[in-house]
C-alpha cells in the first residue's frame, strides 16, 4: 500500500497594486490622505478647498514735496515709469504689514502737487473672521498711512515721497471670492483722513 501525499495550495505573496501613493499592507491598499477605494483610486469629496478673497481699498494721496509735470500724464514716458517704479517702491514699505498685502496699482496722476490715486491690493484666506478682518482693512491703512507720515525725513529732497496724512482718502472699493464661501458680504465705505486729498488740485 503506498502512502497517500497531500499537496497544500501555494499562498501568493506578490504584493498588489495601489493608485495615488497608496501603500500595501497585509494584503490590502492603505490609501494616502484624500483617497479611498480598494486601490485608492477615488477622491474623498472631503477634501478641502481653501477659498481665498481679494480686497480692493483705493487711496487717494497728495505727494507735497514733487511738483506735477505733463509727462505724468503719459504713461510711456520715463518720467511717468520712473515716478511709478520709485512711489510703488516706498509704499509696498508702507503698506507691507497689513495682512494678505499683495502690491500696489496706480490708477490715476493728477496735479496738486503730484496726486496720486492708487488701489491696494489684498489677498486674505476666508475663515470665520474673514468678514471682521475685510472691515477692518481700510482701517489698517490709514493706521500705516499715519505711521508712515509721522517718521518721514528730509521732505525738501526728491529722492522720497513726503505726504500729509490728514489729506489722504482712503476707500474700501470692492471684493471678491475666488471659490463659494458663506460670508455674508458687507456695505462699501469711505473713511477721509482729513480732507480730501482733491482739494489740492
Amino acid at each position: 500500500m503506498r502512502p497517500t501525499t497531500t499537496t497544500r495550495p501555494s499562498t501568493t505573496t506578490t504584493p498588489g497594486f495601489c493608485d495615488n501613493g497608496g501603500t500595501w499592507v497585509n494584503g490590502h491598499c492603505v490609501c494616502s490622505p484624500g483617497y479611498t477605494g480598494d486601490t485608492c483610486r477615488y477622491g474623498e469629496s472631503s477634501i478641502e478647498t481653501k477659498a481665498e478673497t481679494n480686497v480692493s481699498v483705493s487711496v487717494e494721496l497728495r505727494v507735497t514735496n514733487q511738483e506735477f509735470s505733463e509727462d505724468l500724464q503719459n504713461k510711456s514716458s520715463e518720467t511717468y515709469k520712473s515716478f511709478v517704479h520709485s512711489f510703488t517702491q516706498q509704499m509696498d514699505i508702507v503698506y507691507r504689514n497689513i495682512e494678505g498685502y499683495q502690491g500696489i496699482e496706480i490708477l490715476s496722476l493728477s496735479k496738486g502737487s503730484i496726486v496720486v490715486d492708487h488701489a491696494i491690493i489684498v489677498a486674505l484666506l476666508v475663515t470665520a473672521d474673514t468678514v471682521e478682518k475685510i472691515s477692518n482693512v481700510t482701517q489698517n491703512v490709514k493706521e500705516e498711512i499715519v505711521q508712515a507720515a509721522s517718521q518721514q525725513q528730509n521732505c525738501t529732497e526728491n529722492s522720497t515721497f513726503c505726504f500729509n496724512a490728514s489729506e489722504v482718502t482712503v476707500t474700501q472699493t470692492s471684493f471678491e471670492f475666488n471659490a463659494t464661501a458663506a460670508v455674508r458680504p458687507i456695505s462699501t465705505g469711505t473713511r477721509t483722513i482729513g480732507a480730501r486729498a482733491g482739494s489740492a488740485k
